[in-house]
């Protein structure tokens, strides 16, 4: 009988008293067929695969999620925070779908790409029930504040003083042994 190889995400199998310890490495590696259906929808744009089961579908499309999330924990690493792969992946604008189970066709995982929506922020105008007054662009996310965050007092100092350097330690009486703790 010719020997199983191991999975190359399989680091290690331990069994102890009857129980498998398995180590997974988590490697992009391990998802060559995810990443090869990946590449191909990234290419067509839309990519339909029969499966011979509902499960066989699913475990696929579960598969391809987990090599996107371990393809944008790699571009945390590859890429700097300004870089736009920086933790994210390449196929984030798939969309992987799966007719519910026990519909016709739901052994079929469709894989399409979907184009970011481009929006643009309006500020409220008047007349809105937003509108507060204010009037021009508002603040982005990227534009550094003009003012330095607010720091909040300290609360000793706010409240007068340590309340709790007045309390005299030896005075405290000892929980009776009876009273149960919530």
């Amino acid at each position: 009988m010719p020997r199983r190889r191991k999975p190359k995400h399989i680091e290690s199998v331990e069994e102890k008293d009857g129980v498998r310890n398995v180590t997974i490495i988590p490697s992009t590696e391990a998802y060559t067929e995810q990443r090869e259906a990946l590449e191909s929808a990234l290419n067509a744009r839309v990519l339909r695969m029969r499966f011979d089961s509902f499960q066989e579908a699913t475990k696929f499309r579960h598969k391809c999620n987990t090599f996107r999330v371990l393809d944008r924990q790699c571009n945390l690493i590859i890429y700097k925070s300004p870089h736009p792969l920086f933790g994210r992946s390449v196929y984030d604008n798939l969309y992987l779908t799966i007719p519910r189970k026990g519909e016709e066709r739901d052994n079929i995982l469709t894989i399409r790409y979907q184009e970011p929506i481009k929006y643009t922020i309006l500020p409220p105008e008047p007349g809105d029930p937003n509108y507060n007054g204010q009037t021009g662009d508002p603040p982005t996310l990227s534009e550094p504040s003009a003012e330095p965050p607010s720091v909040p007092p300290d609360p000793v100092t706010a409240l007068g003083g340590d309340p709790l350097a007045e309390l005299d330690l030896d005075t405290v009486p000892e929980p009776d042994p009876g009273d149960k703790m919530p």
